[in-house]
């Protein structure tokens, strides 16, 4: 096969490489972030009772991902880097990627990328390892990528003081705003306790900032448990609350679902 008619397998070969490096380079520039999504893994939370660092494995993974990712852009030991990379996707997505419907999608962006590296671990096609070309392509892709890859999250907050309360509103209004460092792609507030159930009253004095929150697709959940204390029911709410049984168990629920927690 000439080069000329070889260059969709040079892109597809260069493609490929990227995600590794992208993914690589977050475990170490985003490397909390990371971490705290593994711990919220069956096995990260298996690996964390034992004398084995999950922080370190983290670091490694990324070496090894960021080595591979190079290795397959420039087509040096292609089959080898990308056995390595197979090694290291497979757990990765046995892991994180089978946690729930959230991650139906990534779990099968992971397969394909798996087949790709299949690919180039196994098959003799000849893929062209011209420096000047690889560049190139690589130059084109980042002259035409508009913007820059942003971090973003699930978030659920849990909310038991009225001050709280408005805290979280503001956060996560932060995090909806275009260009944010730290976007919000789906984010919950979960209130519990009497004070805090208070603000989501019909007569809130917060009632037109919830408003908008929930129009800014800003899910706000109220407790079952405490309003069955206080005596109150859905007619007592804000008809945009969302009423769940139990408060803690759907912030579990959340972070099974690879949702960030934060505890105000």
């Amino acid at each position: 096969m000439s080069t000329q008619k070889n260059w969709p397998t040079t892109c597809f070969r260069i493609l490929l490489s990227l995600i590794f490096i992208v993914a690589g380079a977050g475990h170490y520039l985003n490397h909390t972030k990371i971490l705290t999504r593994s711990l919220m893994t069956p096995l990260g939370q298996l690996i964390s009772n034992t004398p084995i660092s999950l922080s370190v494995l983290v670091y490694l993974s990324g070496a090894g991902l960021l080595i591979g990712g190079v290795s397959l852009l420039f087509n040096f030991k292609r089959k080898i880097a990308s056995l390595v990379l197979i090694g290291i996707l497979i757990p990765i997505t046995l892991t994180v990627q089978t946690s729930g419907e959230e991650t139906i999608g990534p779990l099968f962006k992971n397969i394909a990328i798996l087949g790709g590296l299949i690919f180039f671990a196994f098959s003799d096609v000849p893929v062209s390892s011209n420096l000047k070309k690889t560049l190139s392509i690589i130059g084109l892709l980042i002259f035409s990528f508009n913007g820059h890859a942003k971090d973003t999250i699930n978030v659920v907050i849990l909310v038991r003081e009225p001050n709280h309360l408005e805290a979280a509103l503001e956060t996560i209004k932060g995090m909806k705003k275009e260009g944010a460092e730290l976007s919000a792609n789906k984010a919950v507030i979960v209130v519990c306790g009497p004070k805090g159930i208070e603000l989501l009253k019909r007569d809130s004095p917060l009632e037109e900032e919830i408003k908008i929150a929930v129009n800014n697709h800003i899910e706000i959940k109220a407790c079952g448990l405490t309003l069955k204390k206080m005596k109150l029911n859905a007619l007592n709410l804000l008809p945009s609350v969302i009423i769940v049984e139990n408060g803690l168990l759907e912030i579990l629920k959340l972070k099974h679902m690879n949702y960030i927690s934060v505890d105000l």
